[in-house]
């Protein structure tokens, strides 16, 4: 065994930084023991603590992280490997260690002891089964939830949990999106069953701003250094066959949540066209303001579609009003669903059933659908809407129509002669203004993007 120690202050410059550090790995390692300290945690006032977590990549590529969590010291082996991290052969080299500085508060100096020893011997720990299959269903309307956490990053629960909350939900389909890791996917995967489809992502947590890549098991790196942008990231994302979306663009940034509001001027929206509007309970900040920039992009000739996340990382109680994706697709299967998603056949709802469809010119047209016609009659249909709810269309000029939507019912509503890049979503509130469903748009002719 042999042992390699790193000792170094960091200061409040250092904030926002991948500050690395490269050892050489011997032949014939197996096993490495990685121990992180930091002192002080805590700047000494205020409810924050300073906020490092360390990544490790090997000769071949990354072997994980664990965001935000208290844990750094992480066990890397052939066939087994801490939450976080990817078991796997420990290649000989050089490796490196990245101190990813997500908070360091005032007055900084920060002194931190990094070990990194080799073992010739293997570590083992459980392995899990291939993933479950899941018996096929056809087309049809499937709710799941699309970003959520495990104890891989900062849950407060293992995969396991995290999969049975799924279940009592009654869901159809979840996602597991960890941050900067996909470590948890083999269990969550194996945990699938006919009655639940599991689905593969991650969430790219950077210091700017975070989103979700949906559809691979694979890691994506998450950095974006000097030189890069998001655009690039995004396109890279996107032209791999993977669905990316904008996670909670208006939720409280740095010191309170490193990333969380969204800053890259190159995405806003750049390439994207999937944006998570509704992000865990409904509030008058982060998805009001949410909702508000979805639709400040459709008016400038975006073509985006809305997606929802509970975002959750422990148990939650059903009193708790989380949004949820319904989602019109082929199939239940991941890339069926993902195509939904990219369709903006989706409506993202805390319970109550709402749909929408368009028909213009005798031709019928889904949410998230473009007409071929400036007018069309709008259906809809609204089923366990709590005492109080009211129901409205929403244009890029205001509130086109609006009335009380309790129980169940439908209603048709003639729109003629809309202006070209026209678009047109319904919502139901609750008698407190909180969303309780809103549809994705379905959009008029006009040059969209």
């Amino acid at each position: 065994m042999t042992e390699i120690c790193f000792e170094g202050v960091l200061g409040i410059e250092d904030m926002s930084r991948h500050v690395p550090l490269a050892f050489h790995v011997p032949e014939g390692t197996r096993t490495l023991r990685i121990a992180f300290e930091h002192d002080p945690h805590h700047p000494g006032i205020g409810p924050l603590p300073h906020q490092l977590s360390i990544s490790v990549y090997g000769p071949d590529g990354a072997r994980g992280t664990r965001h935000n969590n208290a844990d750094q010291s992480p066990v890397i082996s052939e066939r087994w490997a801490s939450p976080g991290y990817t078991a796997g052969p420990i290649e000989p080299g050089e490796w490196v260690v990245e101190i990813d500085t997500a908070r360091i508060l005032a007055p900084g100096k920060v002194s931190y002891t990094l070990t990194v020893a080799t073992d010739a011997a293997s570590t083992e720990g459980p392995a899990f089964p291939d993933a479950a299959p899941v018996a096929s269903r056809g087309p049809g309307w499937y709710r799941g939830d699309l970003h959520g956490h495990s104890h891989h990053s900062d849950g407060k629960w293992p995969v396991a949990d995290f999969i049975a909350h799924a279940r009592n939900r009654g869901l159809d389909f979840v996602t597991l999106s960890d941050h900067n890791t996909v470590s948890g996917l083999p269990e969550a995967l194996s945990l699938a069953g006919d009655d639940l489809l599991v689905m593969r992502g991650v969430e790219l947590t950077t210091f700017n701003g975070h989103c979700l890549a949906l559809g691979t098991g694979a890691w994506v790196d998450w950095r974006i250094k000097d030189g890069q942008s998001m655009a690039e990231r995004a396109e890279a994302i996107m032209g791999a066959g993977l669905t990316y979306v904008i996670a909670h663009p208006m939720s409280l940034g740095h010191p309170w949540c490193t990333g969380c509001h969204w800053a890259y001027a190159d995405v806003f929206p750049g390439p994207a066209r999937l944006c998570e509007i509704w992000n865990s309970a409904w509030d008058g900040h982060k998805n009001e303001l949410g909702l508000k920039l979805f639709r400040s992009w459709l008016d400038k000739g975006f073509r985006m579609r809305a997606t929802a996340g509970t975002d959750i990382h422990g148990p939650t109680g059903r009193e708790v009003r989380v949004g949820y994706n319904r989602v019109r697709a082929e199939a239940l299967r991941e890339d069926a669903i993902l195509a939904g998603l990219r369709a903006g056949h989706n409506v993202l709802s805390a319970g109550p059933v709402l749909e929408m469809v368009a028909v213009s010119g005798g031709t019928e047209a889904q949410v998230g659908d473009l007409l071929e016609r400036d007018s069309a009659d709008l259906y809809l249909r609204w089923a366990d809407a709590p005492e109080g709810a009211q129901m409205r269309l929403v244009t890029g000029a205001g509130v086109a129509a609006d009335w009380a939507a309790e129980g169940q019912g439908t209603r048709t509503v003639p729109m003629q002669g809309m202006p070209s890049g026209a678009w047109v979503m319904a919502e139901m509130r609750c008698a407190a203004g909180d969303m309780l469903a809103v549809t994705n748009p379905v959009f008029f002719p006009g040059d969209w993007r």
